[in-house]
């Protein structure tokens, strides 16, 4: 009986610390953290949001988008100026996208928002922030 006690009580730990290093981080940009110009973000867009809707980029550096659409409907990503350049990627309801932005070399806040009417009024907005 305690054989077995045991060997139930190992496999719960190691459940345990399986399962713990397995668990995300806590800003929901599945990073672990500021990306810093670390290549890719995954960002998640449903109804009235972006998940995360504050991220960050090193000036100079190259960030790709990973979306997922988790809403009903069609929704957007767009930037209406960055460098110079209009980013528009519309991701259909249940489907993926990314883009690959070209960071400025310029650091401040850029606003990034869905142009599906309402949207952005409804707060479908963020912020990418060039460090």
């Amino acid at each position: 009986m305690f054989k077995r006690l045991g060997l139930f009580v190992s496999i719960a730990m190691v459940s345990i610390v399986v399962l713990a290093a397995c668990g995300g981080d806590d800003d929901g940009n599945g990073n672990g953290g500021d990306n810093g110009g670390g290549d890719s973000i995954d960002m998640e867009m449903g109804e009235m949001y972006f998940d995360p809707d504050s991220i960050s980029a090193d000036a100079g550096s190259s960030l790709t988008i990973n979306f997922e659409n988790a809403g009903n409907q069609l929704h957007d990503f767009t930037i209406d100026d960055l460098d110079g350049e209009r980013i528009h990627v519309e991701v259909a309801s249940g489907e993926e996208d990314s883009v690959t932005l070209s960071i400025p070399d310029d650091t401040g806040d850029i606003e990034f928002y869905c142009t599906i009417p309402g949207h952005r009024e409804a707060g479908m907005e963020g912020v990418l922030t060039v460090n």
